[in-house]
């Protein structure tokens, strides 16, 4: 356990001490970009993961529906986002899709972004340890 978490704790004390610590040292809170690609319809999941960011202290932008790993990681670095979160149904397709998101990424510089495809059945618990283990590299 690493010595940032709050012993006795629940983890979402612990990530919002995280998100406090991000935004003390860089001025800002802490960008997450949820979205979808065109085939699934307006999900309530995404708005009930906004809302659950939004509550853990994180700037939340909805994503424009996008097929293109081009169009949706430009909108991600245009919206400064520190964190990507994917809806997609899990499929070859969607595996290279996050793949080729991680190199365009990559490419431009913004490898240290974090991409996160939810599975449907995706808990609040992994959500949050998910996170916590990306400020726990980011923030060293």
């Amino acid at each position: 356990m690493n010595a940032e978490r709050i012993p006795g704790k629940q983890p979402d004390e612990t990530l919002k001490q995280f998100v406090r610590k991000f935004s003390t040292l860089e001025g800002r809170q802490p960008r997450a970009m949820v979205c979808q690609n065109q085939e699934r319809k307006a999900d309530e999941k995404v708005k009930v993961i906004s809302v659950d960011l939004a509550g853990l202290g994180f700037d939340v932008d909805i994503g424009i529906p996008s097929d293109s790993f081009k169009e949706l990681g430009m909108n991600a670095i245009e919206n400064d986002a520190d964190v990507l979160i994917l809806l997609l149904p899990p499929s070859d397709l969607n595996r290279e899709f996050v793949s080729d998101l991680e190199e365009f990424f990559s490419e431009k510089g913004y490898s240290d972004l974090l991409i996160l495809n939810l599975p449907e059945d995706y808990s609040p618990q992994y959500f949050i340890e998910v996170l916590i283990q990306w400020f726990e590299q980011t923030l060293e």
